[in-house]
């Protein structure tokens, strides 16, 4: 490794808060010459241009400079995710292959019992969380539904129509899941390519709602084109001028908690279940690598991910494309999986029911 690189990385770490010292910093350039390779695909499981692909493009090039090699990011988007995601857990375990996965979608397909499938935990290396997934459902901006009481004013007519990529991705869950906290009776429209054309059918009216991630429709809101009509958490999910007065789901003063309070119901017991809600969409962009790493590759990629995530020069970057920038290490995100596959359990007969339904 050059002397100029060095002191990058260095220069990184100690801004991250992690000071390896001399001999960790020679193991971790010992790992990255064990990868043996000068090219590493990036698989992203979406088209171009969702939250996804731009994280994946945005930090590729401070986490090829981190390892010492050609970072290629390759689009294979079909199935909610599921073409990709299988791209990477069959390709051979030797560090050439990396991707990004969508955590809520891998996990709920994997609860529900899809043949496809794929057990986050068991099929894939966790090399950390890029970003939390910080979902709102929002309307098109020409839409007569200006606040959530419009959306119940709706109901009242027949289903609030939902537009999907896939039954099972975190844009069905928390449409199902929150609707259901709300006592709404909603339908889908699928089939879309990825959140960039599902969303578009709320722009053109063609549904009612999508419920998306804020960071991949910022620019949409921006523009005009939609407008968010509830945050799906318990505290501002930005500080973004489109946010100020859009209701919380979550916290005593929520959404769920009043709309409880309303029907008679249990105000705490909503509160609790919004809380499982969120925490099922949380987690949001994971970087994996097929199961069965060697001891030295899993320390070259986890450790430059992490380098590339806290490089001063990246997060500039990321700031300026208006993207979170929450990178977790490899440990800390298997342990948040775990707690997520706690909250999701409980809500399974109402997915289950609700794929089922779409399916039809």
């Amino acid at each position: 490794m050059q002397e100029s690189g060095r002191r990058e990385m260095l220069r990184a770490l100690t801004l991250a808060g992690v000071w390896l010292g001399t001999a960790p910093l020679q193991a971790f350039a010992a790992s990255c010459a064990a990868l043996g390779r000068r090219q590493v695909r990036w698989i992203v499981p979406y088209s171009p241009g969702g939250g996804h692909d731009t994280y994946s493009r945005l930090i590729s090039p401070f986490f090829a400079r981190q390892i010492g090699a050609e970072v290629i990011v390759e689009n294979i988007p079909g199935a909610g995710s599921i073409v990709g995601a299988l791209r990477i857990k069959n390709a051979p375990p030797d560090g050439g292959t990396i991707g990004i996965v969508n955590a809520a979608a891998l996990l709920v397909a994997g609860l529900i019992g899809e043949q496809t499938a794929i057990n986050l935990m068991t099929d894939f290396t966790v090399l950390g969380r890029a970003a939390h997934n910080q979902q709102v459902w929002a309307t098109g901006g020409r839409s007569t539904l200006r606040t959530t009481d419009d959306v119940f004013e709706r109901a009242k007519a027949g289903p609030v129509v939902f537009a999907v990529d896939e039954v099972t991705t975190p844009a069905f869950v928390g449409a199902v899941l929150v609707a259901s906290l709300l006592g709404l009776d909603i339908a889908f429209v699928s089939g879309f390519a990825g959140s960039r054309e599902s969303t578009m059918a709320a722009v053109r009216g063609d549904v009612d709602l999508v419920s998306v991630n804020f960071d991949s429709i910022r620019d949409r809101i921006e523009s005009g084109d939609l407008r968010p009509l509830l945050q799906i958490s318990a505290a501002p999910i930005a500080e973004h001028p489109s946010l100020a007065g859009v209701p919380l789901l979550g916290g005593e003063t929520g959404l769920a908690a009043r709309t409880a309070t309303r029907s008679g119901g249990n105000a705490s017991a909503a509160v609790t279940d919004a809380a499982a809600v969120e925490g099922i969409l949380a987690p949001g962009r994971l970087i994996v690598a097929p199961r069965g790493l060697p001891a030295a590759v899993f320390a070259c990629l986890e450790e430059g991910l992490h380098a590339a995530a806290a490089d001063p020069e990246f997060v500039k970057v990321a700031s300026k494309a208006e993207r979170a920038v929450e990178f977790a290490r490899a440990a800390a995100t298997v342990e948040e999986l775990r707690g997520v596959e706690q909250h999701a359990s409980r809500f399974l007969p109402i997915i289950r029911q609700a794929v089922e339904k779409a399916r039809r």
